[in-house]
């Protein structure tokens, strides 16, 4: 493996393939944080949060998204499905966290879930 920004954007891609299924079992998300790297090796953080309602980060943040507080837990609908909102990690791009019917965990931004309420 040639190590360099492409290959390891596609590493960490696939690594969060990889542990979905056990971040599914354990009720977790499981990312790579910030990488650093040389032409011989790379390291990273490993972040492991908790899925759930997280209502206080949520109430936190939520305004610079458009949402009110009373929206945490409102449920909506995406491609014919539905979902409920969960939590909120600011700053990502997808920072909207729901949960489908079935528990599965998504990220939306914030236009998608505001069309589906």
């Amino acid at each position: 493996m040639e190590i360099n920004n492409q290959t390891l954007t596609q590493f960490r891609k696939d690594f969060a393939e990889a542990v979905k299924e056990l971040g599914n079992k354990y009720g977790v998300d499981i990312e790579i944080g910030h990488i650093t790297y040389e032409s011989n090796s790379f390291h990273g953080a490993l972040n492991v949060r908790k899925r759930g309602l997280d209502s206080a980060e949520w109430n936190w943040n939520c305004e610079q998204y458009g949402f009110k507080k009373e929206d945490f837990g409102r449920m909506f609908l995406y491609g014919h499905k539905q979902f409920k909102i969960t939590g909120i990690k600011a700053g990502n791009k997808y920072p909207i966290q729901a949960e489908r019917e079935d528990g599965k965990a998504f990220s939306f931004t914030p236009e998608a879930v505001k069309q589906g309420m």
